[in-house]
């Protein structure tokens, strides 16, 4: 290939396929020797299919309490509106009641707890401002 022809590609504005935005995860850590990358991917990396049952039993009392909450005292950075929005599509996937979505984590379902998990990886993966808010949220006194 001659630089004329590179040049063409280089050129060309990137197709609507290119620009579609990566649901996942990633981290970078440049180690003094090392370096690492880790990827997370909900679409192709399974779902562990269980947890440590201390971290559990931690993992869906938080949950529960954070779900069943108003809006102003789950995420007050957030608009009210948001996190209406946030609890129905999760609830939506999940094929429940808004109304049901703490008692998700309240029963011994672990199938469905672990997809409630996936379902608000996903639905976090949408707002920027939404996922900072969550993170301020969930790191008081940790991070």
């Amino acid at each position: 290939m001659n630089p004329f022809q590179l040049n063409k590609y280089s050129d060309q504005e990137p197709s609507e396929k290119q620009q579609k935005r990566f649901p996942g995860w990633f981290a970078l850590d440049f180690g003094t020797s090392n370096s690492t990358v880790t990827l997370f991917d909900p679409i192709e990396v399974p779902i562990a299919e269980i947890l440590p049952k201390e971290q559990e039993m931690r993992l869906r009392d938080r949950l529960s309490q954070w779900l069943s909450s108003p809006a102003t005292v789950a995420l007050p950075d957030v608009n009210a509106d948001d996190w209406e929005k946030f609890i129905a599509e999760i609830s939506r996937n999940l094929e429940i009641e808004p109304s049901q979505l703490s008692e998700v984590f309240e029963s011994d379902n672990k199938e469905q707890f672990l997809e409630a998990i996936r379902q608000i990886e996903l639905s976090l993966g949408n707002s920027e401002r939404f996922r900072r808010a969550v993170l301020r949220y969930f790191c008081v006194g940790i991070c």
